[in-house]
C-alpha cells in the first residue's frame, strides 16, 4: 500500500515564553465562567515539590486506556492561560496512581487549578501531585478542551509553574482523530486504509521514546490531531479494518 503525502498545514502553536503567571487554569463545566487568571502560590498549604516534568504515564491510568489500544499521551496545550475544560454532566479531578478523588464539579461549577513549584494546586490548596487526571462524571461523557472534544482522559501536569493539558487517550481512538485532519476524508477506502497504517507507525515510533511527559503533540510537528470532532466514517473504517497490522 502506498503512503499518500501529509498537506502542509501551518498552524500557529502557543508561545514557550510567558510569564509563570500564566499557569493558572479555569476548569469550568459546560456553559461555565472562566474566572480571571489568578497565581496561587502564596497558599501556605503548599509545602513539597513532587515530580518532574518527565514522570512517566501513571501504571493506572495506561490500564484505563488500555482496551483501545496502547495508550498515547498526546500534548494539547502548555502554559495554557484560562482553558476551559467542560464536561455536560461535570468534572472530576482524580489521582491516578491512587483512584481518590481530589475534587467534583457539577454542571455549571468552576474551580481553579494552578502549578506551583511542580506541583498543582486546587483553590490555592496544595494537592501533593505534579500530576492529576480529568475526567466526566458520568461515564461515556466526552471531555472539551481548546475547542475540540476527546475521547479518554485529560491529564494536567504540573511543570515548574506552568501548566501541560495532556490527552491520554488509546492509539485507536487517536488514530481516528488524526487521519481525517490527515488527509481528505472522501478520499478512496484504500488510500485511508494505507494512510492508518502509515500513521500508526509513527506513533508506535514516539510513544514512550522521549523524556517529556508527553508522546507526540497535537500539530504539524507530530500529526494533526482534532480529537472526537473530527472524526468521521471512512477514515474510521480504515482504522478499524488496519488495526492488527
Amino acid at each position: 500500500m502506498r503512503h499518500f503525502p501529509q498537506p502542509s498545514i501551518e498552524r500557529p502553536r502557543a508561545p514557550q515564553t510567558w510569564s509563570a503567571a500564566l499557569g493558572a487554569l479555569a476548569l469550568c463545566c459546560l456553559f461555565g465562567c472562566v474566572p480571571g487568571v489568578e497565581r496561587q502560590g502564596e497558599s501556605p498549604s503548599v509545602a513539597v515539590q513532587l515530580g518532574a516534568p518527565s514522570t512517566p504515564l501513571p501504571t493506572a491510568l495506561r490500564r484505563s486506556v488500555e482496551l483501545n489500544g496502547p495508550a498515547l499521551r498526546v500534548l494539547l496545550r502548555h502554559a495554557a492561560q484560562g482553558l476551559k475544560i467542560a464536561s455536560p454532566g461535570g468534572l472530576r479531578l482524580r489521582n491516578p496512581e491512587s483512584g481518590s478523588g481530589i475534587a467534583e464539579l457539577p454542571a455549571r461549577g468552576h474551580a481553579r487549578l494552578a502549578a506551583v513549584s511542580g506541583q498543582l494546586a486546587y483553590n490555592g490548596r496544595g494537592t501533593g501531585l505534579s500530576f492529576a487526571l480529568v475526567e466526566p462524571l458520568i461515564e461515556g461523557d466526552s471531555l472539551k478542551a481548546a475547542g475540540h472534544r476527546y475521547r479518554g482522559s485529560l491529564g494536567l501536569q504540573a511543570d515548574g509553574d506552568q501548566l501541560l493539558l495532556i490527552n491520554v487517550v488509546g492509539l485507536e481512538d487517536y488514530l481516528k482523530g488524526v487521519l481525517p485532519s490527515e488527509i481528505p476524508s472522501d478520499w478512496p477506502l484504500e488510500a485511508q486504509k494505507a494512510q492508518a497504517v502509515a500513521a500508526r507507525s509513527f506513533a508506535l515510533a514516539h510513544r514512550n521514546a522521549s523524556k517529556q511527559p508527553w508522546d507526540v503533540d497535537d500539530s504539524v510537528s507530530s500529526q494533526v490531531y482534532k480529537g472526537l470532532d473530527a472524526e468521521r466514517p471512512l477514515p474510521s473504517q480504515a482504522v478499524d479494518e488496519t488495526r492488527d497490522i
